[in-house]
């Protein structure tokens, strides 16, 4: 896995923590929820037809523990990184962030990968030959779903 992370040019890291017990559809669903929330802001009202979606991949942690977080990997175009980073760093300026309008209670922390390597050996640390394959998401799964998510539509 950590080749195939490496070889997509992911371009950006983003942690995402729901800071509560939840189950697995439920984080499943709240990151389908950020992924067209994100979408939605760059690339505008009509983001579900467009060729140009932002690509990630969600690697839980702590899922044997209380401590479930997902590691993320986006991979993000640069005319539209700037805008991608103000979404998640916009908790500075007073407003909430992307994820907190997704899960109220959660937090999150950006990273721009500028080492892709380590970015994926750090986001698959818990990940094993015998791990479940529900530990891994990833955004096309999302992409063919229905796009009216937690008050984002088309």
């Amino acid at each position: 896995m950590v080749d195939t992370f490496v070889s997509a040019g992911f371009t950006h890291g983003l942690t995402l923590q729901w800071n509560r017990p939840l189950a697995y559809h439920r984080a499943t669903t709240d990151m389908k929820a950020l992924h067209a929330r994100v979408d939605r802001a760059l690339l505008g009202a009509r983001f579900n037809k467009s060729n140009e979606r932002t690509r990630a991949v969600f690697v839980f942690e702590g899922v044997e523990h209380v401590n479930l977080h997902v590691h993320s990997l986006w991979k993000v175009p640069d005319v539209v990184a700037q805008k991608f980073e103000s979404l998640f760093w916009g908790e500075f300026s007073g407003k909430p962030n992307a994820w907190k309008l997704v899960v109220p209670a959660g937090s999150c922390k950006l990273l721009i990968s500028d080492n892709p390597l380590a970015a994926a050996w750090y986001d698959t640390k818990e990940m094993h030959m015998r791990a479940d394959d529900k530990r891994i998401v990833f955004s096309h799964d999302f992409i063919s779903c229905d796009s009216h998510i937690a008050g984002v539509s088309a």
